[in-house]
């Protein structure tokens, strides 16, 4: 039974630790098999995968480590020690993933399935088990577990969000006008990149005297909860803030830029023209499209279609899905993407004002609202 313990216990450091450097690295979008929107960037990105400054898969590591240590020693208390605690820790992070988080990671799910067998092997191995032993076991190992709660609950919340200031050398447009700023009515500059609010998908009135620029995706979670930050910010600041939405799939279907250690997320591109078809059909309908899309869970693209033109009513999308114009703006999206991913691969991103971008989720529905208004207006 020794020998399934310390299997076990290498399995679980090797994935502790592969799961360690992709979050030291920031790119969690690329782990192995966590395509087509599946929650591994949610949970390794969330305020819970780290203590203190430091990633939990650093002290699952540690602690597949100090278990498999004890397998080639003699003491039964270690070894039971290291199982309650396993334990302990699979319970904790299957319980935020399934009722805070609400997304699964499967490589994280894997730790803990590991944890358990590691900890059913060293229970069958240590049988039969005295009660004195086994009440102290459980004592040691609940004050560090405790501590680690507590931490994670009270301790300070890591960061899920990042503003830079980006310097951008666009290159040289040609003779025709760029379609970020084709049309009337108000222009808004950014570093030099200009974007004419009528004519581009938005929320809010055109000539709202704020106006942010947000590059997203239908199919990412982060997006999604941005989304419902936006409209705090207009349902605060009534007739303030336009927000211009530009899709960027992440989808090489129709992102020829996206990071080879991106994995596509799936309809991720039949999302963004449905979006942007719905746009050039009835602009005034818009707002209710736009959220209709960012509901989950993720569908087939043909049922939310369905959906779309019911809210479009008698409008029919296939007209408008032909237009060209929706590839050009796709592609011209993706290519502003490029130029912002400099810092961060992180969606959303938000271009604030002059060369600011806010990039990921604020964690905090208050904060990103304090953020927003000391940026763009201080003192609102």
């Amino acid at each position: 039974m020794l020998h399934l313990v310390r299997v076990l216990s290498l399995i679980g450091s090797g994935i502790s630790f592969y799961l360690l450097t992709m979050s030291l690295s920031g790119a969690v979008d690329s782990i192995a098999g966590c395509g087509n929107a599946s929650g591994c960037s949610e949970v390794l990105g969330s305020r819970w995968s780290q203590i203190f400054g430091i990633p939990v898969s650093s002290l699952s590591l540690l602690t597949y480590c100090l278990t498999l240590v004890a397998s080639f020693g003699r003491s039964k208390f270690a070894l039971v020690t290291s199982a309650i605690i396993l334990v302990c820790a699979a319970i904790w992070f299957t319980g935020l993933q399934l009722f805070v988080i609400e997304g699964f990671c499967p490589w994280c799910m894997a730790i803990h399935l590991v944890g358990m067998a590691t900890a059913s092997g060293i229970f069958l191995h240590s049988r039969p088990l005295e009660k004195r032993m086994l009440a102290t076991a459980t004592a040691v190992s609940m004050l560090p577990f405790v501590f680690f709660v507590f931490g994670q609950v009270f301790g300070p919340t890591p960061d899920t969000h990042l503003v830079s200031e980006i310097k951008i050398t666009f290159p040289p447009e040609d003779t025709s006008v760029p379609i970020h700023c084709r049309g009337e009515g108000q222009k808004v500059d950014y570093d030099g990149k200009q974007f004419c609010v009528d004519s581009l998908p938005h929320i809010g009135p055109s000539d709202a005297p704020y106006v942010l620029v947000e590059y997203y995706d239908y199919c990412c979670k982060a997006c999604a909860v941005m989304e419902g930050e936006l409209v705090e910010l207009q349902d605060k600041h009534p007739g303030k803030f336009a927000i211009i939405l530009l899709p960027v799939p992440m989808n090489r279907m129709c992102n020829e830029h996206l990071p080879s250690n991106i994995a596509d997320h799936g309809y991720a591109c039949e999302y963004a023209k449905l979006a942007l078809a719905a746009w050039r059909a009835k602009p005034e309908v818009f707002p209710q499209v736009h959220e209709r899309l960012f509901r989950r869970p993720i569908i087939h693209h043909s049922v939310i279609k369905k959906d779309i033109e019911a809210i479009l009513d008698p409008v029919k999308l296939d007209p408008y899905l032909e237009d060209p114009w929706i590839d050009e703006l796709l592609a011209a999206n993706a290519d502003d993407f490029q130029l912002l991913i400099e810092e961060t691969v992180k969606m959303p991103k938000i271009r604030i004002k002059g060369n600011q971008v806010l990039s990921g989720v604020v964690d905090d529905t208050q904060e990103f609202l304090k953020l927003i208004e000391d940026s763009v207006a201080p003192g609102t």
